[in-house]
């Protein structure tokens, strides 16, 4: 039988900010940093964010809800606490913890905010997903989260924050790229790059191990061997330069 997932999204007592129902909806797949502001006369949550001009637009979900919160009342209130500088901004939901199996009750978890994607395996019965679904399921996946491990993934190579030398040599092979490559744009390279300093972002030392890899082969293997069209030769230098411990 062909296994799948089957993602739902569920919401369960907050953590850090203390969020309504309709808060929770509405921030639940944002991906830009959000405000709030309550109409105290319908007792109502409205989100905020900003388009590409920088104005604010509602995140309201619903028919009533996005009425009011569309409503000219609720906008001349957010507008003036954003221009008063009162107007409290968060950073978009980050699922960056999990529990579970990917075969059957498997979660993506927000501790902070307390939100919960539920994703069920394909193998499922209808009573286990019911039992995957249930509040207090929920609530042991927010307690017994663990922080998901970051991967990069290219050309069939993986690099784990864990793994600092398989990051080095994916640095190194991704450096000596040439810079007429038929295979990965200059826009893909950069990608990559990013992707792997960004597997260290709080670990300076870790970063610059990465960096460096990569500007030895932009200075040493890009454009250098012309012969050299599929990458082996390059490839091969950047392993033994990584054995050698010399990146």
């Amino acid at each position: 039988m062909k296994k799948y997932l089957i993602v739902l999204s569920f919401f369960v007592a907050t953590q850090a900010i203390a969020l309504t129902e309709t808060a929770k909806t509405q921030i639940m797949y944002l991906d830009s940093p959000y405000a709030i502001t309550n109409l105290a006369e319908f007792d109502i949550d409205c989100v905020w964010t900003k388009d590409e001009k920088g104005n604010l637009q509602s995140e309201a979900s619903g028919p009533i809800a996005s009425g009011v919160c569309w409503n000219s009342k609720s906008v001349d209130q957010a507008r003036k606490m954003d221009e008063e500088g009162s107007l409290a901004w968060y950073p978009p939901p980050s699922f960056d913890h999990e529990y579970g199996n990917k075969a059957g009750c498997y979660y993506k978890v927000d501790k902070q905010l307390g939100l919960v994607h539920v994703l069920l395996g394909g193998n499922l019965t209808g009573p286990e997903e019911n039992e995957c679904r249930e509040p207090s399921s929920m609530q042991k996946a927010i307690n017994l989260a663990t922080k998901t491990k970051k991967e990069v993934k290219f050309g069939g190579y993986i690099a784990t924050e864990d793994n600092i030398l398989g990051a080095v040599t994916l640095a190194c092979y991704t450096g000596s790229l040439n810079s007429k490559s038929l295979t990965v744009s200059e826009q893909e390279r950069a990608s990559r790059y990013k992707a792997l300093t960004g597997l260290y972002e709080h670990d300076g030392e870790k970063v610059n191990r990465v960096k460096r890899a990569f500007i030895f082969a932009e200075n040493n293997l890009r454009d250098r061997y012309p012969l050299d069209t599929r990458g082996n030769y390059r490839v091969a230098i950047c392993d033994q330069m990584v054995l050698k411990g010399k990146l």
